[in-house]
């Protein structure tokens, strides 16, 4: 089993930098997560630092009760509540049946520690994030001031 989850992480962009020996060590700390079409994996504004790498299927991330987008194999859900004590910031739901593998906060951390290039991956890719959302915002405010000028 070991050998598919060292495969399947290889695929992972945050991980993908990561040594065979780093690999092996880090899927020892994972624990595998089946799930069904319209599970709750995550909960918005629940607490919890698990971190969910997607290896099979389709969710959907909900905030507010709307759906933003949809993350599938190889993505990762929960990394932001895994950097920060802070409630969780969507309801990840499954669109599919699938598998995760799902990591601690602790362990997730620690592997980040431990390896820079995995940290500079998670922060390049919160930062696309992070450019989306403003703009996003900006689009919004946009349409605002042209409905009431």
């Amino acid at each position: 089993m070991a050998a598919e989850q060292i495969a399947a992480l290889k695929n992972v962009s945050i991980l993908a930098f990561l040594s065979d020996e780093d690999l092996e060590s880090l899927s020892k700390a994972i624990t595998e997560k089946p799930f069904k079409k319209g599970e709750t994996l995550l909960q918005e504004g629940s607490t919890g630092s698990e971190v969910y790498i997607i290896v099979k299927g389709q969710c959907d991330v909900i905030r507010g009760g709307r759906a933003v987008a949809t993350v599938g194999v190889h993505q990762i859900v929960g990394e932001m509540a895994a950097l920060s004590p802070e409630r969780r910031s969507a309801t990840i739901t499954a669109s599919t049946d699938g598998l995760a593998y799902v990591l601690s906060g602790f362990d997730f951390r620690a592997s980040l520690a431990t390896n820079p290039k995995m940290a500079m991956q998670l922060i390049k890719g919160l930062i696309t994030r992070l450019r989306k959302a403003e703009a996003e915002a900006a689009e919004l405010r946009i349409q605002l001031v042209a409905k009431n000028p």
